[in-house]
């Protein structure tokens, strides 16, 4: 599936349509869904503000259904690059969270394991506050 074809005024409303279908979706093979996160981890697709709110639910509803192949084809990395590069901006704050939401709760005992998340925050530097992610961390719901 590739996004050229679509008008891009209506991106945002497909993957608000594609990610309800998701988290409706109780099966696990999903092949076009597969094939169109491929298409969009690259972060210049997240640079449309827009699109951000409905691809990042999209993102968020993938991870469970597709959380093994996320990890065995190293799909893992480019996720937590976006996180970064939406958390960075004021607007897309939310977002940021929601996949963050999405990786803890699927790759908790993978991320933490491997260090990814320690070095994901420290290379924020400046690049943004560290009262949400304080937050974040200290949330009763994640404890």
């Amino acid at each position: 599936m590739s996004l050229t074809w679509w008008p891009a005024e209506f991106v945002a409303y497909v993957f608000q349509i594609f990610a309800m279908l998701l988290e409706l979706n109780t099966t696990t093979n999903l092949p076009g869904f597969k094939a169109l996160l491929d298409n969009i981890l690259s972060p210049e697709k997240w640079e449309t503000r827009g699109n951000v709110p409905a691809m990042a639910r999209f993102v968020s509803a993938m991870m469970p259904r597709a959380s093994k192949e996320i990890l065995a084809e190293k799909k893992l990395e480019p996720i937590l690059t976006i996180f970064q590069n939406l958390l960075a901006g004021k607007k897309t704050e939310q977002a940021a969270f929601d996949v963050l939401e999405a990786v803890v709760g699927c790759f908790n005992a993978y991320v933490f394991q491997k260090g990814l998340m320690f070095r994901m925050v420290s290379n924020l530097g400046s690049q943004c506050r560290p009262g949400p992610i304080l937050w974040y961390y200290h949330h009763p719901s994640f404890c």
